[in-house]
């Protein structure tokens, strides 16, 4: 006769962590962000590329066409 076991415990993991566009980083942000129907859009960083030199400029094929994006302001190297 096989040996019964008892039933797992519930498990519940409770825990958020998040870094997104428009400098949130909690849950409190977040929701301050959604309830406030605000965004998180930002012109291009200067630490990224110079978006002067690609955008606006429609007489060349190499152009981009916003200047404006969804950027994390963290440095993402420090992330897992």
């Amino acid at each position: 006769m096989p040996l019964q076991r008892d039933p797992a415990p519930p498990l519940a993991i409770i825990g958020m962590g998040m870094r997104l566009p428009g400098g949130i980083s909690t849950a409190e942000e977040f929701w301050s962000l959604l309830i406030g129907k605000k965004d998180g859009r930002c012109r291009v960083p200067s630490s990224r590329y110079n978006v002067d030199a690609f955008y606006g400029d429609k007489t060349h094929q190499q152009n981009i066409a916003t200047d404006h994006g969804y950027f994390l302001d963290v440095d993402i190297k420090g992330f897992d």
